[in-house]
């Protein structure tokens, strides 16, 4: 059986360490990928080769990215998948906005929203609303 993948994706590198140590910190065995854009994650999942062993299990999400924001990687990701089985998406962002906070309990693709920076208690939570991950 694979080891769970992760993909963060986030603009913020420092975010990005960020959730990587916080994951490994709290003992979950997993593959965690990285990208800086909302647009090379989506090139990754319309490439049969990469996602010929399944789709991410996870992706933590930020919501404020250029170019192609958290909102809109959701729409393209819905798009390019049109199935009903999505990763767990965990939506990540500086502040909390109460229409993003909104927006997101009315997706079915969002499992949570966490202000940044991620903590013990967010993957603790995490771990708690989906399945797919279980420290070791």
């Amino acid at each position: 059986m694979l080891a769970p993948s992760v993909w963060i994706i986030d603009n913020d590198i420092v975010a990005q360490f960020n959730a990587m140590i916080k994951i490994r910190q709290a003992g979950i065995h997993c593959n965690i990928f990285c990208f800086d854009n909302a647009h090379s994650a989506l090139v990754e999942l319309m490439d049969p080769e990469i996602t010929k062993n399944g789709l991410p299990d996870i992706i933590l999400l930020n919501l404020g990215m250029p170019v192609i924001d958290g909102w809109d990687f959701i729409e393209q990701l819905g798009t390019i998948l049109n199935e009903k089985v999505y990763p767990d998406i965990f939506l990540t962002c500086y502040s909390r906005v109460s229409a993003d906070m909104r927006r997101a309990n009315a997706n079915h693709m969002v499992k949570g929203y966490f202000v940044k920076p991620i903590t013990p208690q967010n993957i603790q939570s995490i771990i708690s609303l989906t399945e797919k991950l279980r420290p070791v």
